[in-house]
């Protein structure tokens, strides 16, 4: 049995790499907005970001590490599971407080 490769950020177009980075921050600023998570329709992305794939987001701030979260395990959409660890990553990060609206 073969094992495929696994999508990487290199992987996918531009484009889709900075919906990504719009959807990890639009689902922090969402939750800090509505107190809540955000839901995603995955069906308004492109193929590659409804892809079931797992991923890893870091926070920084000013360079230094504010959050992270991820799945080693792909276990929703490539588009939904960067929104979900983002939203995690801020707000549910065991080593740090959730993130502030100040910050």
């Amino acid at each position: 049995m073969k094992a495929s490769n696994p999508t990487t950020t290199t992987d996918l177009l531009a484009q889709d790499r900075e919906v990504l980075l719009s959807m990890a921050y639009d689902a922090i600023g969402y939750h800090l907005a509505n107190g809540r998570p955000s839901q995603i329709d995955v069906s308004r992305y492109s193929p590659a970001l409804q892809q079931v794939r797992a991923t890893f987001v870091t926070l920084e701030i000013q360079e230094k590490l504010r959050g992270c979260i991820g799945t080693l395990e792909a276990v929703r959409p490539l588009v939904a599971d960067v929104a979900h660890n983002a939203y995690s990553a801020a707000f549910h990060a065991p080593r740090f407080p959730p993130l502030r609206i100040d910050e």
